[in-house]
């Protein structure tokens, strides 16, 4: 079954996975990815073999089965609140985003998502292996 994989922030870390998601897990794919620099944002797109629609954050949200954030703790417990309400699961990167908004995991329990914490920024690659591994 493939999983459509939306991407939030497309910095060193969102780059990093989206090739990683490209090149070698075949059975996601990267479906939407939204980044406040469109520029920066058009070249990742033209290095992938997938080529993700660049769209806004809520579009992202809305064509993934699994939404992977890599923006900024700034906007993390904003988008597992969006996610979730729209019964997607979601990877945060930023996990410090999240220290205020304990009570957001009482509704992933409500919707029944999985929200998935990588134990760091770089881990997320294996994470993300982990997780099509284990067919999210």
């Amino acid at each position: 079954m493939m999983i459509k994989v939306g991407l939030i922030g497309c910095g060193t870390i969102g780059g990093a996975i989206a090739k990683e998601i490209d090149k070698r897990i075949p059975e996601l794919k990267l479906v939407a990815v939204c980044d406040r620099n469109e520029v920066k944002t058009r070249k990742l797109i033209e290095s992938l073999s997938q080529k993700p629609d660049l769209t806004t954050l809520d579009e992202v949200i809305e064509a993934s089965d699994l939404v992977i954030e890599a923006a900024s703790a700034k906007i993390a417990a904003e988008l597992v609140e969006k996610a979730i309400g729209r019964g997607k699961d979601i990877m945060v990167m930023s996990v410090g985003g999240l220290v205020d908004s304990l009570d957001l995991f009482e509704k992933v329990k409500e919707k029944e998502c999985r929200v998935y914490f990588p134990s760091g920024a770089i881990a997320g690659l294996d994470a993300i292996k982990g997780a099509k591994e284990s067919r999210i």
